[in-house]
């Protein structure tokens, strides 16, 4: 200890630029460090809750979406002008690869107004877009609605917003479906090697196809940005 001291006292330059030069090269690598905080690793191994519900959401899969929030700018939003820039924005939505549907107050189903006995028929006929409601009869609609309400229309009903639904990614459903039956297996049964091969293979192939639909995602977000800065002198 003695000796270490006394060479950083007769050369401290020296010894400071190689402690720069060691943390520099630990910041360049810190670009690959990644910390995995899926279910997978905080879960124990063989969490048998943990399986059952994987299975259950395979059952009863729920859709990738975001929402695109808007907040028109001296327009109600029941306006006309509202209800053209949200067809507008939605059109450019679509257009996104992964995009599979775009949801928004002027599209969605009014099937209260339906249940009101005002008429029947086909669901998807009733909305802003194919009916002329009155702008009371909206406001009174989206009013307390148990599903679009804090969705789709905030409860002052000052601002609405755009529902983003993106496509399923197959090839990664199917390796988590195949995921869940070999640990659904090695619940009740130590897995044999051939098992335990492939159980590695899949989740380094699923590691794979997340990294790049991250990476996917990140650019999606960034463009619907993009996109959305067209409407900013409006909302």
């Amino acid at each position: 200890m003695r000796y270490l001291i006394d060479i950083i006292l007769k050369y401290p330059k020296a010894v400071l630029i190689v402690l720069f030069l060691i943390i520099g090269l630990l910041g360049w690598q810190v670009r690959h460090f990644q910390i995995d905080a899926s279910a997978d690793t905080l879960l124990t191994k063989n969490n048998e809750y943990y399986i059952q519900t994987q299975v259950m959401n395979r059952r009863f899969p729920s859709q990738e979406f975001l929402l695109v929030a808007y907040e028109p700018e001296g327009e109600s939003v029941f306006s006309e002008k509202t209800f053209a820039d949200l067809k507008s924005l939605s059109g450019e939505l679509r257009q996104l690869d992964r995009v599979e549907s775009v949801r928004s107050i002027i599209d969605v189903p009014l099937v209260t107004l339906m249940d009101n006995g005002l008429a029947g028929g086909d669901p998807s006929e009733w909305t802003i877009e194919k009916k002329n409601f009155s702008v009371e009869r909206l406001r009174e609609t989206f009013k307390g609605h148990p599903v679009y309400e804090g969705l789709l229309v905030n409860e002052r009903q000052t601002a609405t917003s755009v529902q983003v639904l993106f496509r399923e990614n197959e090839e990664l459903n199917n390796i988590y479906s195949q995921i869940v039956d070999l640990q659904q297996k090695a619940l009740h049964n130590e897995l044999p090697e051939d098992d335990m091969e492939k159980l590695v293979r899949l989740n380094e192939r699923a590691e794979s196809l997340e990294k790049e639909l991250n990476r996917i995602r990140v650019e999606e977000i960034q463009e619907i940005r993009r996109i959305v800065s067209g409407y900013e002198d409006d909302a």
